[in-house]
């Protein structure tokens, strides 16, 4: 088992680092993320100069490592594999003390699970707290805790508010009814709330000294509060067309239900702290019902559902064979296979910020005719969710514009856009022709403004463009 433990450990991190330097770029949400710290690694501030709509941990920390490692999109990524590498740790530590480490079937779980989030999410704010939170329910899973374990454990607790608010403040509440349920006098109960909520209040402070060291306390309730209403009409469009998901989120509830059953059957208190903590984790898949947000809102329950079904099971040792040789020859399949598309990406070396990063031929001759039109003509405005991914390799900020999504422009929504619009003179802006694509999170309002308010002259690929000069 040793040995197998080691092949797990190189194979695992060889196939993450593969499976997310091969990705291509298509995932708008992995350059608005990227472009957060490369604009506070550039000395704007954060919720004053551009929107956003989580909390600062996040863009600050990207902001620092792109600071001191430059401002290559390769970097993000590099950050992607130690954070998906630091959740298997730390999967695999909460498996140790649940005494499942032995279990070859619970390693197979989860490198497959690894790589499903290697292959359909990225990193960010929600990975992030993620991995956080797993660094939580490692300790809250300890025997015999001190009251600096509760400070520890509260300061992991702030942090996750401050990566992102909704399920930070989940995180909380599960946390202190974790406390609430312990089975220790009502004295022990408070104090140990006391020092976990000292925790989270030295993080708070701190993030709250920054808000008003910038004066943007206003602007960051108007963002990650007051406008997330916005949100609602989205919710659970991102799933529709997207079969093997969807169909994943299906089989992973009705799991949790027989979940939640077998916990209240059994009560045992390890099982409880996870389900708990589990559940507190499904606030992820709030505002955005996607791929990323759902297999990272699960990979908590994961660890329990093979606490609570696998905790009992035995293999023999042929099996253990036969699923030790299925194991090995599968990943170095897949190491093979993306070893081939990392060698290709030497060659990727067009475009400033994007170097090392595969793109499809369509994106790339894309990428190239709007951003040649864009040097032309300096004043281009791009209102559309897409839009920062051709203003990145030209260095030009647009504020709000590189941002333009719905829910994400404050308690104004479009009209925050359009009020914008209002205060250029002159310029060309480049919406998007919705016979071509879809309009998911797109400024339809704000677009409407544009089409109906200037002058139409032409299309650059799936773009529209319009001229406005008062």
């Amino acid at each position: 088992m040793k040995k197998i433990k080691k092949l797990f450990w190189i194979f695992n991190i060889l196939l993450i680092s593969l499976l997310i330097f091969s990705k291509s770029l298509s995932n708008i949400d992995e350059v608005l993320q990227y472009n957060f710290g490369r604009y506070l690694a550039n000395g704007y501030v954060l919720y004053k100069d551009f929107n956003c709509i989580v909390f600062p941990s996040f863009p600050f920390i990207m902001g620092a490592i792109l600071k001191i490692f430059g401002q290559e999109l390769i970097v993000y990524r590099v950050l992607e594999i130690f954070i998906l590498v630091f959740i298997e740790i730390y999967a695999i530590k909460i498996l140790k003390k649940l005494k499942l480490d032995n279990q070859f079937l619970t390693y197979i779980i989860i490198t497959i699970y690894m790589v499903l989030i290697s292959i359909f999410s990225l990193a960010e704010y929600n990975m992030l707290n993620c991995l956080i939170l797993l660094i939580i329910i490692n300790r809250e899973l300890k025997e015999n805790t001190k009251w600096y374990d509760d400070i520890l454990v509260g300061v992991l607790v702030g942090l996750t508010i401050t990566v992102k608010q909704s399920v930070g403040i989940c995180i909380l509440i599960g946390c202190i009814l974790n406390t609430m349920i312990d089975k220790v006098t009502w004295k022990q109960k408070v104090k140990r709330i006391f020092f976990k909520i000292l925790g989270v209040s030295f993080i708070l402070c701190c993030m709250l000294g920054y808000l008003y060291g910038t004066n943007t306390i206003r602007d960051c309730m108007n963002y990650t509060i007051l406008g997330l209403r916005e949100f609602l009409p989205y919710f659970g469009v991102f799933l529709y067309g997207n079969f093997f998901i969807a169909l994943l989120a299906l089989v992973l509830i009705f799991v949790e239900i027989i979940t939640i059953y077998k916990v209240a059957k059994e009560k045992e208190k390890s099982a409880i702290v996870l389900f708990i903590y589990g559940f507190a984790s499904f606030a992820v898949m709030y505002p955005i019902l996607d791929e990323n947000h759902i297999l990272i809102g699960f990979l908590p329950n994961i660890i329990l559902y093979m606490y609570l079904f696998l905790k009992e099971s035995r293999l023999n040792d042929k099996m253990m064979k036969n699923f030790s040789l299925t194991f090995v020859v599968g990943i170095i399949i897949l190491l093979v296979l993306h070893i081939a598309n990392f060698i290709n990406l030497s060659s990727y070396k067009d475009n400033k910020h994007y170097q090392y990063i595969y793109m499809e031929d369509a994106t790339k001759k894309e990428l190239e005719n709007i951003t040649s039109f864009i040097k032309i003509h300096d004043n281009t405005y791009i209102i559309d969710t897409t839009g920062v991914f051709y203003m990145i390799p030209l260095d030009k900020f647009c504020g709000i514009f590189d941002l333009p999504n719905v829910g994400n422009t404050g308690e104004k929504g479009e009209q925050a856009l359009i009020e914008k619009i209002d205060d250029i003179e002159e310029g060309y802006f480049l919406v998007q022709d919705f016979t071509k694509k879809n309009a998911a999170q797109n400024p339809i309002n704000a677009i409407n403004y544009v089409k109906e308010n200037f002058e139409y002259i032409g299309n650059i690929n799936h773009f529209q463009v319009y001229y406005k000069n008062r």
